[in-house]
């Protein structure tokens, strides 16, 4: 029997993972205030690279807005532009507040965000993790720290988005930062759980959660540490090798092919028809 699959943006190869952290006067009845209030603080984006044979490159990068916020959102703009945006609620506050952001300093060539908050909300770049959960809205919402949670991935263990104007107020903004690089790759792993479920790919999701904890390792990224190994990860890493493994063979065969289809005998040029004189 055939098998049928998502298309493939469902596991995009070319990532960026988007968090932010913001700042906003306090309303009167103590909840949260309205998105358009608010203020980015930092922005964290996860870059993910899927290469040759199942490889993944990451890099990992904090925009500081206090020290500029003009300069600041180009650069988050750079970091996502080209590549499939991973957030959670995104759409929902994260977009919002950085297409308003540029749009007060006047920048309205900042393609990488105006993509991403234009982005069709059910095929397009810009993959809302909160979204796509509910089931575009058919089931109530849920927290990232609730889903991590059932997946054994913990996320906000030290800070949480309330604490962010104390911290601000004491100047630690080290820890401001360090909380929105952990949301971020708990976000990445999460999004890995969901493109392979969608896609019905096991070794996306593997190879994704295995090599960004061994990454997170190799930088020595103590704040991170929590993300080196989660639940079941030497499964994971089984996986991730398989992949390698699997595509490094596809690879050789598709060479082996190529090498057979170049080798095969050309026309004789007998019948190759002259140039006219006319």
């Amino acid at each position: 029997m055939k098998k049928y699959s998502t298309s493939r943006s469902s596991r995009p190869d070319q990532l960026a993972v988007l968090d932010i952290e913001t700042i906003a006067p306090p309303v009167a009845d103590g909840g949260f205030p309205p998105w358009p209030t608010h203020s980015p603080v930092v922005a964290s984006v996860l870059t993910a690279s899927r290469e040759r044979y199942g490889q993944w490159r990451f890099t990992l990068e904090t925009v500081d807005f206090l020290t500029g916020s003009a300069e600041a959102i180009e650069r988050v703009s750079h970091l996502i532009e080209n590549r499939d945006l991973v957030t959670y609620n995104g759409r929902g506050f994260d977009l919002p507040v950085l297409a308003l952001t540029a749009m007060k300093h006047q920048r309205f060539d900042l393609v990488g965000i105006s993509e991403a908050w234009q982005s069709h909300r059910f095929s397009g770049r810009h993959h809302d993790l909160a979204d796509i959960m509910s089931g575009f809205g058919g089931a109530r919402g849920a927290s990232l720290e609730m889903l991590c949670a059932q997946l054994g991935v913990l996320v906000k263990q030290d800070c949480h988005g309330s604490d962010v104007a104390e911290l601000m107020a004491k100047g630690n903004f080290k820890a401001i930062a360090n909380y929105c690089e952990s949301d971020v790759v708990g976000t990445g792993i999460l999004h890995a759980c969901i493109a392979g479920f969608r896609s019905r790919d096991a070794n996306y999701a593997a190879s994704f959660i295995s090599q960004l904890g061994r990454w997170i390792a190799d930088s020595k990224l103590a704040h991170l540490k929590a993300f080196e190994r989660i639940n079941g990860h030497d499964e994971l890493d089984r996986l991730s090798l398989l992949a390698v493994v699997e595509e490094g063979i596809a690879a050789l065969d598709h060479r082996q092919s190529l090498k057979f289809v170049s080798n095969m005998p050309g026309p004789s040029g007998l019948f190759v028809s002259k140039a006219s004189d006319f």
